[in-house]
């Protein structure tokens, strides 16, 4: 059952994506389309090992609610990031902080990781079931202030 949800995510991921890109639904560029998700979710579901629980609706819907507060999170870090830049003292303080995760799920970790990595000024350097060790550029927050807005999403998501 894993494997067919894991194959069946792949394939609409695919597809969406396939759309996308061509920006058309015509007859012939939909049926491309189609083998094109199919050739795409068989060679990925080796790699990706995805439990069927993580289709649900609900997971769906708060990664989608996720994803638009992610983005603002990554706009606003940019901004704060080009001011340092440009401020002629350049006022960096770089830190290592270490914080706890509430996340159980190594999907959540995972999420959980790459969402203070892909905002500028954090960087995930190590991170375990308990704790993650960020290191920022000129962040005055400590390390569960960074975490915890992130985690109150990936937590619906996840667990």
């Amino acid at each position: 059952m894993q494997k067919l949800g894991t194959f069946i995510l792949s394939f609409v991921i695919a597809f969406v994506i396939y759309i996308l890109l061509v920006k058309t639904v015509a007859g012939p560029t939909l049926i491309v389309g189609l083998a094109v998700a199919v050739v795409a979710a068989s060679a990925s579901m080796r790699f990706i090992a995805l439990p069927f629980k993580y289709i649900s609706p609900v997971r769906v819907f708060f990664f989608l609610v996720y994803l638009p507060y992610f983005i603002f999170e990554v706009i606003r870090a940019n901004v704060k990031i080009a001011l340092v830049v440009l401020n002629p003292k350049l006022p960096i303080s770089p830190e290592l902080k270490k914080g706890k995760s509430k996340l159980k799920s190594p999907y959540g970790r995972l999420l959980l990781s790459s969402s203070i990595t892909l905002t500028p000024g954090t960087l995930t350097v190590e991170g375990n079931e308990k704790e993650f060790v960020i290191h920022t550029v000129s962040e005055k927050r400590n390390a569960r202030e960074i975490m915890e807005p992130f985690e109150k999403f990936i937590k619906r998501i996840t667990e």
